[in-house]
Formats: C-alpha cells, structure tokens, sequence
C-alpha cells in the first residue's frame, strides 16, 4: 500500500468534507447530527481563518448560524459561545 503524505490526506479530508457542506446547505437532511456538527465546526473556522467573523456570516455559511452556535456548544466551546 502507498503511503499517503499529511498534505495529501489534508486534501481528502478536505474534499470530502466539501462536498458535504454542499450537500448541508441543500439538505441537511442527508447528514447525521455528527456529521452536521464537524461540518458546522468546519465551516466556522474556514470562514473565520479567511475573512473573519464577518465573512461567516456573510457567506452562505452564516444561514446556518444557529446550527453552528449548537455545534459549539455541544463540543463545550465556551470561550467561543459564551
């Protein structure tokens, strides 16, 4: 089996959880509340890493600013979420 170097699973890792944010912004149904939770996470912190906290919630990602603030909260981000 080939080794895969960090840069390259970085990239599928990423990749996949692309296309399930697109899936999540067309139907979350689609996703377990496990999956909606990394990818709420994930969006955060792509959005914010980019432009800041305003680039969140101006992206279609800041639609789903309820579902993040639950994500964080489940995960006991408290510095973030209180």
């Amino acid at each position: 089996m080939d080794q895969i170097t960090q840069i390259e699973a970085e990239r599928i890792v990423r990749n996949f959880l692309e296309s399930r944010i697109y899936r999540f912004e067309r139907n979350a149904a689609f996703l377990s509340e496990t999956e909606k939770t990394i990818l709420c996470i994930y969006e955060l912190e792509l959005q914010v890493t980019k432009g800041g906290i305003e680039q969140f919630f101006i992206n279609p990602s800041g639609d789903h600013w309820r579902e993040t603030l639950a994500a964080l909260r489940k995960i006991q981000a408290t510095r973030i979420t209180d």
